[in-house]
């Protein structure tokens, strides 16, 4: 069972997980991927505003954004293996 955590947006709490700290080969893939994410959060007014449960594990980041027209769930796998999650009933 996942443990789950209502937090507050905010840069203290994004600057204590470990994945944000990534080093990016701007002549590969990785910029088109960013601009990817800018359009998926420039999509969803969730991403941007709203409210946030994260769910604690040390493989997994996930968490939840939502306001009252928007709900999005964040998934990714930061191991080079495969994971199993079990995560919250949406």
């Amino acid at each position: 069972m996942m443990d789950r955590k209502s937090v507050a947006p905010s840069n203290a709490n994004l600057q204590s997980l470990p994945y944000l700290t990534i080093k990016l080969d701007y002549k590969s893939r990785d910029v088109k991927r960013i601009q990817w994410l800018m359009q998926l959060r420039n999509s969803h007014p969730a991403l941007r505003t709203g409210n946030l449960e994260y769910y604690a594990d040390s493989n997994i980041v996930s968490f939840e954004r939502w306001t009252s027209n928007d709900h999005v769930f964040i998934l990714a796998n930061t191991r080079n293996d495969d994971q199993e999650f079990q995560g919250p009933c949406l």
